[in-house]
């Protein structure tokens, strides 16, 4: 109802005709805001529409109390009379970006912290504990830091040099394809790290300890104070010690290499009455066949304690021979001689500063 032209100015028709300032009024016309400043924005052509669009955007029913807050499913994250910045604000502190202010303080036991990792796989955690769990199907209740439940895979970055390995991609599972030698690992360089390396390639890679062309914090020490090895398709793991920045990556076994648990033994030759011996933990030597030896002394420099040497006799009628004697052997079973194909083993004892007979053939 609006005035016309020869109304009288009653109660009764303004009051139905304009919206009261001072007391609570309604209307059934539809109220639009035309304002042209600048700073006004877009016109709105129907705010009772607008108001409504905006609750529906919200989640919020209308006629609610002033400072009513959504009605959430769960306060896994928050509070349950969070308003809608507080909810967000709480889920950006929670999961950033980066995650590296990740809030462990505020997780609730039993909590499901990133939704679905697979079809039916969740990652939960137990307040009481501090485990994780990685559910692929029933872990609720993880019995370790990190319990998983389900095969564990690393992605794999494929290796076809030697030396120093440079990592480009971090990738736990090293895979070599033509590596001759590993003398090191970079750039990792963070403790307690683990490297798997496969080897895919044709014949055995030689691991070097201590290797003088690998730097500080990118050493390997095979445990065996020698080279080691890791045969065609084993595996050996690299686990970095605390140190950082200065400490080495330690071999594990696995790697069919010459460690004390057996493994490949690395092939030498020699010709003359002394054997140098290498650094590797396990070693081959064969005489050639172009004169008869007496062996009359090892060269044990590079030596550091619990080394198998093996010194083969080519020919028959090239023997080598070796005597007993105080600067070769310390403690071996009598004088040996060797036609073809026999060999003689030791092992070289720090102790005895010498080397101590363990097989004859």
């Amino acid at each position: 109802m609006s005035v016309s032209n020869g109304n009288d100015a009653t109660s009764t028709v303004f009051n139905n005709a304009f919206v009261s300032k001072t007391t609570n009024s309604s209307m059934a016309g539809q109220l639009s805001l035309a304002n042209a400043a600048t700073e006004s924005g877009a016109t709105v052509s129907n705010i009772q529409r607008e108001l409504n669009s905006i609750a529906s955007f919200m989640g919020k029913a209308t006629n609610q109390a002033a400072s009513a807050s959504p009605t959430w499913t769960t306060s896994e994250v928050g509070a349950s009379a969070n308003d809608l910045f507080d909810r967000v604000d709480a889920i950006s502190q929670r999961f950033p970006l980066n995650f590296s202010s990740f809030d462990n303080e505020s997780l609730n036991s039993g909590q499901v912290l990133f939704g679905k990792v697979e079809q039916s796989g969740k990652l939960y955690f137990d307040s009481a504990s501090g485990y994780l769990g990685l559910n692929m199907g029933g872990l609720e209740s993880p019995d370790a830091a990190i319990d998983i439940r389900g095969f564990l895979g690393f992605r794999h970055e494929t290796i076809a040099s030697s030396g120093v390995f440079v990592s480009t991609s971090q990738s736990t599972l090293q895979q070599f394809t033509a590596a001759s030698g590993v003398a090191g690992f970079s750039p990792r360089l963070e403790s307690s790290n683990f490297i798997i390396a496969l080897n895919k390639s044709a014949s055995p890679i030689v691991v070097v300890n201590d290797s003088g062309s690998a730097s500080v914090g990118h050493k390997i020490l095979t445990g065996t104070g020698g080279n080691s090895s890791i045969a065609v398709n084993a595996a050996a793991i690299f686990i970095k010690d605390q140190s950082s920045a200065s400490g080495y990556f330690h071999m594990m076994g696995g790697g069919g290499g010459g460690g004390a648990g057996g493994g490949l033994m690395t092939q030498n030759t020699f010709s003359s009455a002394t054997i140098t011996c290498t650094t590797d933990a396990r070693q081959s030597w064969r005489s050639t066949a172009s004169a008869a030896f007496s062996v009359t002394s090892f060269n044990v420099s590079a030596l550091t304690g619990g080394e198998e040497i093996e010194v083969v006799s080519s020919s028959d009628t090239n023997t080598v021979s070796i005597a007993y004697n105080a600067t070769a052997v310390k403690y071996q079973n009598g004088n040996w001689s060797g036609g073809q194909w026999n060999s003689i083993r030791y092992a070289y004892s720090t102790a005895a500063s010498g080397m101590r007979e363990i097989s004859r053939s």
